[in-house]
């Protein structure tokens, strides 16, 4: 199975949730900033995080999870490292 790039990130409240989605996105991200994770996931991979992540998310909380097309552009701001985009326009 191949792996794609996500890019997932999360506001939860509540801080038992937050802690779970963290300890997840932590074992399959490549980098993180906070509440953003860059991961490579396959099909089973990003299954499985969905499967875990879903139940965390209660009213007013959010979770969004946005495959990284390599064919488009991306531009990221900063001047942290991502090993995720290693070949990026960065301004900042």
């Amino acid at each position: 199975m191949s792996q794609q790039p996500w890019v997932v990130c999360y506001d939860i409240s509540s801080n038992r949730n937050r802690n779970r989605a963290l300890y997840a996105l932590r074992k399959l991200s490549e980098g993180r900033q906070k509440s953003v994770f860059e991961c490579w996931l396959n099909a089973r991979e990003k299954a499985e995080l969905f499967w875990q992540l879903a139940p965390l998310i209660d009213e007013g909380d959010s979770l969004f999870c946005f495959p990284i097309s390599q064919a488009r552009q991306v531009i990221r701001l900063g001047q942290d490292e991502s090993p995720l985009f290693e070949s990026l326009m960065v301004i900042g």
